[in-house]
């Protein structure tokens, strides 16, 4: 899976429980967070910590490219 997001800890599951075995995003949670402006507030959890407990493994590449992402939601 290819993200233009580091997954919230909910995707992450969905993700996990869906057998996807590798995910691929851009932009952080935690530079997200510091970019967007308004919206519900959101968990201080990484997916890395999510798939961590998880019975299986989910390879994580990420973020890249966290200033084209970051411009998408106006940071």
């Amino acid at each position: 899976l290819v993200t233009s997001c580091e997954p919230c800890a909910m995707c992450a599951a969905a993700i996990f429980w869906s057998g996807i075995s590798r995910l691929v995003y851009g932009l952080s949670h935690a530079r997200l967070v510091s970019v967007r402006t308004g919206g519900p507030p959101m968990l201080k959890l990484d997916c890395r910590e999510v798939f961590s407990r998880g019975a299986r493994e989910v390879a994580v590449t990420g973020p890249m490219l966290e200033d084209e992402g970051a411009a998408l939601f106006g940071g």
